[in-house]
């Protein structure tokens, strides 16, 4: 297998992401509605967000108290307290794997039901 595809999903970078309209932002500092203030100073208007924690999950910088607490985010199966606002890729998040590339494909899946629950609702 490796020498098939020694790194899987690396089709999705954030050229080829770029491509399929996904926005790849900066951390944001503060959320106040829809409206997200990011780092870099961009506003952008948005429905949902889902976060992608890669390697290590940092909540030092997040500015959502409600959001976290000393042991990270604050979530339940990846939704936390603010709405709209989903978390993938934590250690344990419903099992084992869930931190890995491999194995993160049920959360996604019960994060994209929350999501699309979450925007019909908002959107309708």
């Amino acid at each position: 297998m490796q020498r098939r595809n020694p790194v899987p999903c690396k089709e999705y970078n954030n050229y080829n992401l770029k491509k399929r309209n996904i926005t790849i932002k900066p951390a944001f500092d503060s959320p106040a509605g829809k409206t997200l203030l990011f780092a870099d100073g961009t506003i952008e208007e948005v429905d949902v967000v889902v976060w992608c924690l890669g390697y290590q999950d940092d909540t030092s910088w997040l500015k959502i108290p409600q959001c976290k607490n000393e042991s990270g985010f604050v979530e339940e199966y990846g939704s936390t307290p603010c709405p709209g606002l989903f978390v993938l890729g934590r250690k344990w998040l419903s099992c084992r794997a869930s931190e890995l590339i491999l194995g993160i494909e049920k959360d996604a899946m019960r994060i994209c039901a929350k999501l699309e629950a979450h925007l019909s609702q908002v959107l309708t």
